[in-house]
């Protein structure tokens, strides 16, 4: 939309304030609000003390403007902003890692970005395709080389990022605490003790047994809203995945590949098989692949539910999903799917460590802790480490089957948590 949400403005306001830029470059600027706004807490917020700032021939703040869409642009752009940038977004910022970049190297202080925390599901507004989301973004993705990185969520569901420049002082992104009198003191420890204490006990129960992340739902809405499948899936990490994993099949004369996870298909056009099964657990997704691929008959797509376990192929694919798996009975599920499905190899590009889970929809594993102790029937053979650290975490794990097909797993039910 051409605005945005406004309950994270105090924020944002106060780390800028606590930057004291002399000049700020407003990507996306929509209707202005950003610009109106940080010009008010920097050269008219000064007029209490020097009264000419007040005036626009005596701001010293440069305030500049990239928009992608020129009809969000109106005569009061030209007011507020220096000058306004109007261009195709898409060919100066073609990657995430990219742009942050680039912002970086144009920042003489820091880079401040805010993004909503979740995904939300949302289609072209005002004409304009831009306004489409197709992805979204983590914590972790703003750690980039060359900048000290702070990413928050704040508690509206913000994302809030501040990449600073090195020896910049970090901000304070959360308002300091006013201290208490003893008296205060003394209440809210009765308060916490009378109250607050059971109710968060009963929060945490009703938490734990209600809201459980929904892997199905949430990939169906991104999909449904005309979301991909993220950004390792297209650009320099697309090509480095179908590298290797085209490599491999080459080099072991693999036939026949099952890849739990398709997505939308991206990163399946770069890859070679002979025969390939795609599953997904979004309708959606198999929609897409279905229409997609419609002329090749080396493919099939199916819902997870509907895959023939009985099926085995020379190589089973795990692409950038495991780390998605939050639940640990989906994550459980989703790996003996995997092993059994594969008579010959396995190949995982996932992230590899145990991790606070910070976002929702993600949460690391050490998946090879849980291969050898659950899996015996297969032991790794190789791992190619991902060149692209700034953009992924994640790696290449190669697994080769030791035991006849269905004797893979470990035969005592009660080692596997699900």
């Amino acid at each position: 939309m051409p605005s945005s949400r406004n309950n994270h403005i105090p924020t944002v306001l106060s780390v800028v304030q606590q930057l004291k830029p002399q000049s700020i470059l407003d990507i996306g600027t929509g209707f202005g609000k950003w610009g109106f706004l940080f010009r008010e807490y920097t050269d008219i917020v000064a007029s209490e003390h020097d009264p000419a700032r007040y005036q626009r021939a005596n701001w010293r703040v440069v305030i500049d403007g990239i928009e992608g869409f020129r009809d969000y642009l109106t005569p009061v752009h030209s007011y507020v902003y220096n000058s306004v940038f109007v261009g195709d977004l898409r060919e100066i910022l073609p990657t995430l890692g990219q742009y942050v970049r680039e912002c970086i190297s144009h920042a003489t202080k820091a880079v401040i970005i805010s993004t909503p925390a979740e995904f939300v599901p949302q289609g072209e507004a005002c004409g304009n395709s831009y306004e489409i989301h197709r992805s979204f973004w983590s914590p972790g993705d703003f750690m980039i080389d060359g900048a000290d990185c702070l990413a928050e969520k704040l508690e509206n569901e913000i994302l809030l990022a501040v990449l600073l420049k090195p020896g910049m002082r970090k901000p304070a992104i959360r308002p300091a605490r006013r201290k208490r009198s003893a008296k205060q003191s003394l209440w809210r420890r009765v308060l916490r003790r009378l109250v607050k204490e059971p109710a968060k006990q009963l929060k945490t129960t009703l938490t734990r047994s209600t809201r459980r992340f929904n892997a199905t739902s949430y990939w169906e809405r991104r999909y449904a809203a005309g979301g991909n499948s993220g950004l390792g899936s297209y650009g320099e990490l697309a090509q480095f995945k179908a590298q290797v994993v085209n490599r491999f099949i080459a080099e072991r004369g693999i036939r026949t590949v099952v890849e739990f996870g398709a997505g939308d298909g991206n990163q399946l056009s770069l890859l070679r098989c002979p025969e390939y099964v795609g599953v997904d657990v979004s309708a959606t997704a198999i929609d897409i692949l279905s229409k997609k691929f419609a002329t090749d008959r080396s493919k099939l797509f199916c819902l997870s539910e509907e895959f023939d376990r009985s099926r085995q192929f020379d190589l089973a694919l795990s692409l950038d999903v495991l780390y998605h798996l939050v639940d640990d009975g989906d994550y459980c599920r989703y790996m003996r799917d995997l092993f059994n499905a594969s008579n010959r190899f396995v190949v995982i590009y996932s992230s590899n460590e145990d991790r606070k889970q910070r976002v929702p929809h993600v949460r690391d594993r050490r998946f090879t802790t849980m291969v050898e102790n659950l899996f015996p029937g297969w032991r790794l053979v190789g791992t190619v480490e991902n060149p692209y650290k700034s953009e992924s975490r994640a790696d290449f794990y190669f697994y080769e089957r030791t035991t006849p097909a269905g004797t893979s797993v470990a035969s005592h039910r009660e080692t596997m948590p699900c």
